[in-house]
């Protein structure tokens, strides 16, 4: 869920981050954020991502709004495999239950 606090932290530092964008372009921004669903921590994640890696000329809104980070989920037999065949351990997944079914993730896809 996003909350209007975490909307202004996060506004606040791409003002500060991108003086050049105009008031119109955050009405824009703030417009499609809330319309695209939002949470304190994807707006998080997707205005620091563009902050640590924005190289262009000019943002634009879809620079924020397309910002989705995924993981891929295993199956037990999937990250087996992985074991098998020498790509991974045991130690390298946490265990997520998503609709009562258990999947593993890679803990080096959870990190920033």
């Amino acid at each position: 869920m996003l909350t209007e606090r975490t909307l202004a932290i996060y506004l606040k530092k791409l003002r500060e981050a991108f003086p050049r964008q105009t008031d119109t372009f955050f009405d824009i921004l703030t417009e499609r954020i809330i319309a695209n669903g939002f949470s304190d921590q994807r707006l998080a994640d997707a205005v620091n991502n563009v902050i640590d890696n924005f190289r262009y000329k000019e943002l634009s809104v879809a620079d924020i709004i397309q910002y989705d980070k995924r993981v891929k989920l295993y199956t037990y037999t999937e990250a087996a495999t992985m074991v098998t065949a020498g790509k991974a351990t045991f130690e390298d997944f946490e265990t997520r239950e998503i609709n009562g079914i258990i999947y593993r993730v890679l803990k080096s896809d959870l990190t920033p």
